[in-house]
C-alpha cells in the first residue's frame, strides 16, 4: 500500500464533486483515524445517501456552504461549522451554493475507508466509473463491488445492500475486478 506518504490526493470532481488531501491517514500515523482537507465544487450533489455502521463521520466547514443530510432534512452548514454523524447515522452531502464549500472530513475510526476512497478515485480515474449515481451498466457493476467489498464500511440507503450483492456477483461473473488501494 502507498499511502505512507502524506498528501495523498483524491478526486473525485467528474463523479461527486469531492476532492481531498489526505492530511492524516491510519497507515502513517498508526491512530484509528482518518482526515481528510479538501473540497466539494459547486453544484454537486456529493455521494447518495449511506451510512458507517460502525463509525462517526465529521463534516468541519472552513469556507463556504455545505448542506448535509441528516435524518431526512438538509441541513446548512456555514463556515466555522462542524456536524459529526454519529455510527448508523445515515447522511450525504452537497453543494447546490456558488462557491466550493472547503472541508476538513474525518472518519472516526477509520475502519477500510482510505482504501475504498483509494479505490473509488482509481475507479473514476480510469473511466470505469463515469457517473454517480451510475448511468451505464459497467460503472454500476463496478460501484456494486465497491461497495460489497467495503460493506462494513460503508452502506448505501438505496439500493439495499443485498442487491448490490447479488449485482456484484453479476461483475465478478464477468470478470470485472477492483483496482488495489494503491496511489500511482
Amino acid at each position: 500500500m502507498e499511502t505512507e506518504k502524506a498528501g495523498t490526493f483524491l478526486d473525485w470532481r467528474p463523479t461527486t464533486g469531492f476532492w481531498y488531501t489526505v492530511t492524516k491517514s491510519p497507515r502513517v500515523t498508526g491512530e484509528d483515524e482518518l482526515v481528510m482537507v479538501g473540497g466539494l465544487a459547486p453544484g454537486h450533489d456529493g455521494p447518495p445517501v449511506h451510512t458507517h455502521k460502525n463509525m462517526a463521520e465529521t463534516f468541519d466547514v472552513l469556507a463556504g456552504t455545505l448542506d448535509v443530510w441528516i435524518d431526512g432534512t438538509w441541513t446548512e452548514l456555514g463556515t466555522g461549522e462542524s456536524y459529526t454523524v454519529p455510527p448508523g447515522g445515515y447522511h450525504a452531502a452537497r453543494n447546490h451554493h456558488p462557491e466550493p464549500a472547503e472541508i476538513v472530513h474525518t472518519h472516526r475510526p477509520a475502519g477500510k475507508m482510505e482504501d475504498f476512497f483509494i479505490v473509488f478515485c482509481e475507479l473514476v480515474r480510469s473511466g470505469q466509473v463515469k457517473s454517480v449515481p451510475p448511468k451505464d451498466r459497467r460503472s454500476f457493476l463496478m460501484m456494486a463491488m465497491l461497495f460489497d467489498a467495503y460493506r462494513e464500511d460503508i452502506e448505501l440507503l438505496k439500493p439495499p445492500p443485498r442487491v448490490f450483492r447479488a449485482v456484484a456477483s453479476v461483475g465478478k461473473m464477468m470478470r470485472y475486478k477492483l483496482p488495489p488501494p494503491t496511489i500511482t
